[in-house]
């Protein structure tokens, strides 16, 4: 027969907040280097000005940048709750 699929419990409020902040200071590619393997295979980014880009172009375009390697910033993230 068919199987139920898998229900997964989403993250407590504490344990989202401190991934998205270990996104920001570890795997960005803005703050720090790129890590391709955390972003969704259907990621697309979507800013004010810039955007969209698909996956591909989102990663080629924060390395050819490199902000993290040019200026030591700091994320200015915050109120998360």
């Amino acid at each position: 027969g068919r199987r139920a699929a898998a229900v997964t419990t989403p993250p407590d409020d504490s344990e989202l907040i401190k991934q998205a902040l270990a996104f920001l200071e570890d795997s960005s590619g803005f703050y720090s280097p790129l890590q391709r393997d955390v972003y969704a295979p259907d990621f697309v980014f979507r800013g004010g000005v810039v955007g969209p880009l698909a996956r591909f172009d989102y990663f080629d375009t924060m390395e050819r940048l490199g902000v993290y390697k040019a200026f030591k910033l700091d994320h200015n993230s915050f109120a998360f709750s």
